[in-house]
């Protein structure tokens, strides 16, 4: 379902319907196409996507004739990876308020001690920078809260990748959530596609029975089918199993990258970046092909006989003949412009990232840099990740106090502690500075205490 945008002006959401929206042929489309987008996105990642021409060409918009490059190099990954990491592997704990310590065992509130455990026992924290790289790379994630009685601990947690999950909302409201539904497929004992669906409601979760998968309604490549001959309506899954809903929300937190006001689906971080990457890729092929041709020398034999047949670098090649004549031809071609735009083009993927790509050859005759240098010159990449912090560290912050609400509606935890907790990660220093600048940062902070003015993570 798609709120009518001057962006999107092709689907109208009709009001009043009986049956839902994702089950509607233009649903079914407007999944096919996403699908379709995620694979195309996560082709870059993996580093395949120059074997898959055709697919290549046409996410892309290319002519079907465009050949790609030979060469690949996975900027996608480094970039993907880079933002994650330095965004979220310094996350060093969770306070509940913005004034309190870290959560411990030792804490005596009820709901400190039981985030503890929580954090503990699904090693959720380690995970923050899975999340954010799957968030960056498809733009959206979904995390879920699931109980656990028969386990040791009560609550636990999944990540649902973006490929797997949409939910129906109201047409006029984006936030009013109807139903959350997960749906993957898999590969049963005997061979078989199946088909696996669970739909989480208010009131209670239902799951469906597997059926067995077409092969047409399994491809991703069926969008091309689907717009000349569109499919009929969907079959009707058997329902195999309703149990009511014991947290009485829907138990789930959509984490988007870039998020826009009015769109359903956050935006992948390699969105505007393919035809960099690919433009990067063909400098790169080309300069490949034009250093073969420096290097090789081509013999070039004129009336003349070559005395040995067997010919190295290192051999003085004799020919005879009438006015015979040996030279060697080279290819004196100026490969500075190409790497000059090389230069360029990484130097506009780190514009638009803040993902700074140094060469290491030009920081070894720096030597060792004071972590206010280290600041300035990754001032970028610094900007970027609390950016990221505040967009996707924001929605896991929402994620954890959902975790808090559901103990609750458990009665693990009291309500009011619930309730009114705030939960804030703790980000480690993204640089590493010196004894002087340490010292320089605490007369800083008792000097701003002197005063009564709050100084935090180094700001």
């Amino acid at each position: 379902m798609t709120r009518v945008t001057w962006r999107k002006l092709r689907v109208v959401s009709e009001t009043g319907r009986k049956s839902n929206y994702l089950d509607t042929v233009v649903g079914g489309e407007e999944r096919l196409a996403r699908l379709a987008r995620l694979h195309f996105f996560a082709r870059y990642y993996q580093g395949d996507v120059y074997r898959h021409a055709a697919e290549w060409a046409r996410a892309n918009g290319y002519a079907s004739s465009v050949s790609p490059p030979d060469i690949y190099l996975n900027y996608a990954r480094f970039l993907v990876d880079r933002l994650a990491s330095f965004s979220f592997d310094r996350a060093m704990g969770v306070c509940l308020h913005p004034d309190s310590e870290q959560v411990s065992a030792e804490s005596g509130d009820a709901s400190a001690q039981f985030l503890e455990r929580f954090l503990h026992c699904t090693r959720f924290l380690s995970r923050l920078t899975s999340i954010a790289r799957e968030t960056l790379l498809f733009g959206d994630v979904l995390l879920r809260v699931q109980h656990t009685p028969a386990e040791a601990f009560p609550i636990t947690w999944t990540l649902v990748p973006a490929e797997e999950f949409d939910y129906e909302h109201d047409p006029r409201d984006l936030a009013r959530i109807r139903f959350v539904r997960q749906e993957f497929s898999y590969y049963d004992d005997a061979g078989a596609r199946m088909l696996h669906r669970e739909e989480l409601h208010r009131d209670r979760f239902v799951c469906y029975r597997d059926e067995v998968v077409s092969e047409a309604l399994g491809r991703i490549d069926a969008l091309a089918l689907l717009r000349t001959s569109p499919w009929p309506n969907p079959p009707v899954l058997t329902v195999e199993l309703e149990v009511p809903n014991t947290f009485g929300f829907i138990p789930t937190v959509h984490v988007r990258n870039r998020p826009r006001p009015g769109e359903k689906f956050g935006e992948s971080e390699l969105a505007d970046l393919t035809a960099l990457l690919d433009d990067i890729n063909w400098k790169v092929a080309q300069r490949s092909r034009n250093i073969s041709k420096t290097m090789n020398a081509v013999l070039k034999n004129v009336n003349g006989r070559i005395v040995s047949d067997q010919l190295d670098d290192t051999q003085i090649v004799s020919v005879i003949g009438d006015n015979a004549q040996l030279e060697y031809l080279t290819n004196d071609s100026d490969l500075a412009p190409v790497q000059i735009h090389i230069s360029e083009l990484k130097q506009a993927l780190a514009d638009l990232t803040g993902v700074v790509m140094l060469n290491p050859d030009k920081l070894t005759g720096v030597g060792a840099m004071s972590g206010f240098a280290l600041s300035i010159l990754y001032e970028p990449l610094l900007n970027a990740a609390r950016a990221k912090r505040r967009e996707i560290g924001g929605r896991i912050e929402d994620f954890l106090k959902m975790v808090l609400v559901a103990a609750a509606q458990l009665g693990i935890v009291p309500e009011d502690e619930a309730h009114s907790a705030d939960p804030r990660i703790i980000y480690g220093p993204d640089l590493q500075f010196t004894e002087q600048e340490k010292l320089t940062g605490l007369r800083r902070e008792l000097l701003a205490a002197q005063h009564g003015v709050s100084v935090k993570n180094g700001t």
